[in-house]
C-alpha cells in the first residue's frame, strides 16, 4: 500500500517515476511545491509516482534521467508544462519504485538522494552528520539508473 501525496512542481521541468524530489522555497501557506534535488542527501518531500512529461516522448523504464536531451530537469516541449500542476509523489509505502544512481546498494541498505537527477545511494557517512533518508532498499541494485523497488519512509537519521 502506498501513501500519497500531492504537490506541484515549481518548475517546468520533466522527471521520471522513481525520482526523489524536495519541497521547493515556492511553497506557502496555501500552496505546497517541489523541486528537483539539489544534489547528494537533498531532503526528500517523497518519490514521484508518476512520470512527468509530455505525451509521445520516448520514455521507457531503462531510459537515463541523465539524458541532456530527455531526462530529468530538462524542458518539455511547448505546449505542455509541468510547473504549478499537482503531481503525485510516495510518502510511505513498502514497494515504491526508485532509480540508482550506483551499484552501492543491498536489500535493507537505508537510502538517501545521490543527486540533482533523483537517484538514490545508500547512507554511508560520517558520524555526527545527519541524513536525510529516503526508505530502504528491497533489493541489491545490479546497475547504474536501474529501477529498483524500496520502502518509502521518509525521516532523518544522525550517524
Amino acid at each position: 500500500m502506498h501513501e500519497h501525496q500531492a504537490a506541484k512542481l515549481a518548475s517546468n521541468i520533466r522527471m521520471m517515476r522513481g525520482s526523489v524530489m524536495m519541497v521547493s522555497t515556492k511553497s506557502t501557506e496555501n500552496d505546497f511545491y517541489m523541486d528537483i534535488p539539489t544534489g547528494w542527501n537533498a531532503p526528500p518531500v517523497g518519490v514521484l509516482a508518476q512520470d512527468v512529461n509530455e505525451p509521445g516522448l520516448p520514455w521507457t523504464s531503462e531510459s537515463d534521467p541523465t539524458d541532456a536531451s530527455i531526462g530529468n530537469g530538462t524542458t518539455p516541449t511547448a505546449p505542455f508544462t509541468s510547473s504549478d500542476r499537482a503531481w503525485a509523489v510516495d510518502v510511505a509505502g513498502d514497494d515504491c519504485e526508485v532509480i540508482a544512481a550506483d551499484t552501492s546498494f543491498a536489500p535493507g541498505d537505508l537510502l538517501i538522494c545521490a543527486d540533482v537527477y533523483g537517484r538514490v545511494t545508500k547512507l554511508a557517512g560520517r558520524a555526527g552528520l545527519t541524513y536525510h533518508t529516503v526508505g530502504r532498499a528491497k533489493y541489491a541494485a545490479s546497475a547504474v539508473n536501474q529501477r529498483g523497488r524500496a520502502t518509502i519512509k521518509l525521516e532523518d537519521v544522525k550517524a
